[in-house]
């Protein structure tokens, strides 16, 4: 444990462990030579005792060098369990004493060591530009710790999209040291540089670019896959990763974008349409009555509305629905019929839940489609 955590152990931490672990390394093969190695043991430990003592402490700051050995705490709080078991640790009056020492120790070592051990994790920072957001996760061992959005701003400089960033992991407990690698996903070439600038600053850790040259495990059925949208392919692999396909990723920012991956794990294609939330800002904006309406919002029950308001609630929710159900009815027909639907980012829920066609919405699909892209080109 403490060569794990802590990266270059002081010598006192690294001399305990070489006695301890020749303690242990004995291997007596008569009762004689038993009886005589465990005593010689004993009495080294002793010395080592005596010669660290601090350490055995939950309170073992060395005066001299001003200093705290973290990663010692556990080590010896386990060592001196193990030897009072055996008779040959210093131990308090009584057992009792001993028992509630030893727990005290482990309690002060859980709360004030293990639990900032955890904080303190290196992470795998993803990073998706879209149209109108900039998603950022963070992954420890392989789960998702956080992931935040920020307003894609095409004035930001490199500068302050920097700042937004250590806000934003500041915000979720973490800081950029913490950063191992990352990869970027973006649909905005003007902003790629910039966030990708912004990344480095941050921190000097290797980003990887989604784009030709990384492997992602899917084939690319395509006219000019150079042309993809990385969030489209990004979402494929996330989706394969629960099922084999034939499947359908709808992404749905400004546009919507649905595409399709056949029972080879070959992406083969899709369409592309406006979004509802973009239609319906331009309609308000180019009519003098028409308000805005909260898509989020159900629509009613009945498909004769009885006033604007609800006419463009129906029309927008059932009509975006109805549309989706048209076009994975098509896709059902190249496809095959057990084809599966998978939906992220703004796609309202009131729209998914009038879709007739079973949605398996995913609200991070695109995030852990950068990050099993990472693992796959992490050595490369």
């Amino acid at each position: 444990l403490a060569l794990k955590y802590n990266t270059t152990p002081p010598p006192p931490c690294q001399h305990f462990l070489t006695g301890f672990f020749i303690f242990f390394c004995v291997h007596p093969k008569t009762a004689a030579n038993r009886r005589k190695n465990c005593t010689a043991a004993a009495a080294g430990s002793r010395l080592l005792y005596n010669k660290y003592k601090y350490i055995y402490s939950p309170c073992f700051l060395d005066k001299a060098a001003g200093r705290t050995y973290y990663g010692v705490i556990p080590v010896s709080c386990m060592i001196w369990l193990y030897l009072f078991y055996k008779g040959e640790a210093p131990c308090p009056v009584s057992t009792s004493a001993a028992a509630a020492s030893a727990a005290g120790a482990l309690l002060y070592i859980i709360i004030h060591y293990i639990v900032p051990w955890r904080r303190a994790l290196f992470m795998i920072l993803t990073v998706n530009i879209g149209n109108t957001h900039i998603t950022v996760g963070g992954y420890e061992q392989d789960t998702l710790r956080f992931c935040g959005r920020l307003h894609s701003d095409m004035d930001a400089t490199v500068d302050e999209y920097a700042i937004r960033l250590v806000n934003l992991l500041s915000l979720h407990g973490a800081a950029p040291d913490q950063i191992e690698g990352g990869i970027l996903g973006s649909v905005v070439p003007v902003l790629s540089g910039r966030v990708l600038s912004a990344l480095h600053i941050l921190c000097k850790a290797r980003i990887l670019t989604v784009g030709p040259g990384l492997k992602s495990g899917i084939k690319l059925r395509l006219d000019n896959p150079a042309q993809l949208g990385a969030e489209l392919l990004c979402g494929a692999v996330a989706a394969l990763s629960e099922c084999s396909g034939p499947l359908v990723v709808i992404s749905a920012d400004t546009a919507i974008s649905m595409m399709a991956v056949n029972a080879k794990q070959e992406l083969v294609g899709g369409v592309i349409l406006p979004g509802p939330q973009l239609s319906l800002s331009a309609l308000v904006k180019n009519t003098a009555q028409l308000p805005q309406i909260d898509l989020a919002a159900k629509a009613p029950a009945s498909i004769l509305g009885k006033s604007t308001s609800s006419c463009l609630q129906n029309g927008f929710v059932l009509g975006t629905a109805s549309l989706l159900d048209g076009l994975a009815e098509r896709f059902c027909a190249e496809l095959g019929p057990q084809t599966a639907f998978y939906a992220t980012g703004s796609l309202p829920a009131a729209i998914r839940e009038a879709c007739r066609t079973p949605i398996l919405y995913r609200e991070t699909l695109i995030t852990d489609g950068l990050y099993r892209i990472w693992m796959k080109n992490k050595k490369g």
